[in-house]
């Protein structure tokens, strides 16, 4: 039997959505300023739980932008002036490395790092085995500002998300 859902004012959302952003910035400190690496997949759920889209996951900093008609694009640190919105931030290749066991390339996006840590080693999920090669992703010896590669796109793709939250929010919490 399908039980009938009933929908949430919009107040009670934006509040949830504070205390998610709330809650993602004091992983976000607790992992990379205090170097704390148990929250790392705190960080990848709060993350996926806003910004990741499926037929089953609705993220609630995106459908509440959608909600609103609200389109944040920030600037991106590097060379040229670029700009980015959440889509284009987390859908975008990010890096990519040679699988060790295939020889394949393997292109990543911060989508596929937030959604496969939340979901095989993070806050929603913790499976006993990995995708292989997320695993290879991990354990591969590239580091970024003294992080490995997907901690750093991990620690990135929070900053850019509460940035985007902060300014989203800013106006509507009262």
């Amino acid at each position: 039997m399908e039980r009938k859902k009933i929908s949430r004012p919009d107040a009670e959302l934006i509040q949830a959505l504070q205390d998610h952003i709330d809650l993602l910035r004091e992983f976000h400190n607790k992992a990379f300023n205090k170097g704390d690496s148990k929250y790392l997949g705190e960080v990848a759920g709060k993350l996926r739980l806003l910004v990741y889209r499926s037929p089953t996951c609705k993220p609630l900093l995106r459908d509440l932008m959608d909600k609103f008609n609200t389109d944040i694009r920030l600037d991106l640190s590097g060379p040229g002036n670029r700009s980015a919105d959440i889509d284009e931030y987390f859908n975008q290749v990010c890096g990519a490395f040679r699988s060790s066991k295939t020889g394949d390339l393997i292109k990543v996006t911060r989508m596929n790092i937030v959604r496969t840590w939340a979901q095989q080693i993070g806050s929603s999920h913790e499976d006993s085995s990995v995708d292989e090669d997320f695993a290879e992703l991990l354990n591969h010896g590239l580091f970024v500002n003294s992080r490995q590669i997907a901690v750093d796109e991990l620690r990135r793709s929070s900053q850019f998300v509460l940035a985007v939250a902060d300014a989203f929010l800013q106006g509507r919490v009262k």
